[in-house]
């Protein structure tokens, strides 16, 4: 708004004004110039409000406008407001000092509790305290901290949960409409809550803000807030049993021993030492005891698929095949989680994702995010030529071409 659409509007106001003072100045002499001066009035408050708010609401306090979105009344304000109407009319009607000495305080007390409520609204600060890693079908606890900035004043009666958003899916999961309340928080104090929810489908849950709300100090009515916020939860896929996967596919299991002479880190015999016999070897506890050189020979490690390749496509999408890819994603899950358990380095390859998971935990936790929103897709997009003797694919339909990589069909599965 300009300078000149600022003082058009201060004019319209002051002139709004005028007429209703001219009115009760003219209304004991004439009655018909008292409805035309009035009737002029309402119609130009009228005409004001709708050209000159719809350009001044831009420019109000943002914070304003969210809390009369939180603003209701409850039964008892309700109750409250039917009183105070009730002795207004008695008042205007009578004139008697004792029921305007009653109003005034009932007045008194409105306007006493909308800033008592504002008060205790202002200065808070959230922090959300996510677990470590979320998985579908467990159960996972939260610590939601209500922090009370204010130097002076505490906090009273005050209750808080997360916003909802609808954004990406269809939430299936009691977080977002859980409360906790947090009766008193003192000036420059804070405290937690603990919180437990259920996950039922894997995904990202965008958290945008939280909502706080406050009936304070009479509870007449109900006022809030809201705290923005930005972040996520990702919830992992449902971990699921490999007994099945394992029995079908061995060599899922990962490295294991032959009980044969080899290279591996496992004892396998002491025998006498002989030439080219390499001297790192020598076993000098036996050599010691049987005054001759021991060399030590270990078991032979067997080498098993340690790379895991998931195709997202599926080329029929029905509930049966949408309920197979969600246990796919499930058993890849689980596989990986079973690997990283066992402290084996293994990678990850998707036409989306490309990992090594050597220890560090970021890459796990990119893996299982992967798979936490991984979707059906339309068409093929692993790359054969990246696929190598030492991985295990997992699809919905046989690769146009073959290879020496081990395939698992998990529609069959």
């Amino acid at each position: 708004m300009n300078r000149l659409e600022i003082t058009g509007g201060i004019l319209a106001i002051l002139s709004v004004v005028l007429l209703g003072v001219v009115a009760g100045y003219v209304r004991s002499e004439s009655s018909m110039a008292f409805g035309l001066l009035l009737s002029l009035s309402l119609l130009m408050a009228m005409l004001l409000s709708l050209s000159l708010i719809p350009r001044v609401a831009p420019y109000l306090p943002r914070e304003l406008l969210g809390r009369m979105r939180f603003f209701q009344i409850t039964r008892r304000g309700t109750f409250f407001i039917i009183l105070v109407a009730l002795i207004g009319l008695a008042t205007i009607n009578t004139g008697n000092n004792l029921l305007i000495l009653v109003l005034s305080f009932l007045l008194a007390a409105l306007l006493v509790s909308g800033m008592a409520s504002n008060i205790v609204l202002d200065g808070l600060k959230v922090s959300l305290n996510l677990p470590q890693s979320i998985y579908a079908g467990q159960r996972a606890v939260f610590f939601l901290r209500l922090e009370n900035l204010k130097r002076i004043f505490p906090s009273f009666a005050l209750s808080l949960r997360s916003q909802r958003s609808d954004q990406l899916m269809d939430h299936g999961t009691d977080f977002f409409s859980i409360e906790k309340q947090y009766p008193y928080i003192g000036a420059s104090n804070s405290f937690t809550a603990r919180m437990e929810s259920d996950f039922h489908q894997r995904g990202v849950y965008p958290v945008s803000g939280f909502e706080i709300r406050t009936r304070f100090p009479f509870g007449f009515f109900t006022r809030g807030r809201e705290i923005e916020a930005t972040g996520k939860i990702v919830v992992f896929p449902h971990l699921v049993e490999l007994d099945t996967l394992f029995s079908r596919y061995p060599f899922l299991r990962g490295p294991e021993t032959r009980n044969q002479k080899g290279s591996g880190s496992g004892l396998y015999n002491i025998r006498d030492y002989q030439i080219g016999d390499d001297a790192r070897f020598v076993h000098w506890k036996s050599s010691g005891k049987l005054s001759r050189l021991m060399v030590k020979e270990f078991l032979q490690e067997q080498d098993y698929p340690l790379q895991i390749a998931f195709s997202n496509y599926l080329p029929a999408v029905s509930e049966t095949a949408r309920e197979k890819f969600e246990y796919a994603v499930s058993l890849v899950a689980s596989l990986s989680n079973y690997y990283w358990e066992q402290s084996l380095r293994f990678s990850f390859y998707s036409a989306d994702l490309e990992v090594v998971l050597d220890g560090h935990r970021r890459n796990f936790e990119a893996l299982m995010e992967y798979l936490a929103w991984v979707q059906p897709g339309p068409e093929e997009r692993i790359e054969t030529t990246a696929l190598t003797e030492s991985t295990v694919l997992f699809v919905a339909a046989e690769p146009e071409q073959a290879g020496s990589w081990v395939t698992v069909n998990y529609l069959d599965l």
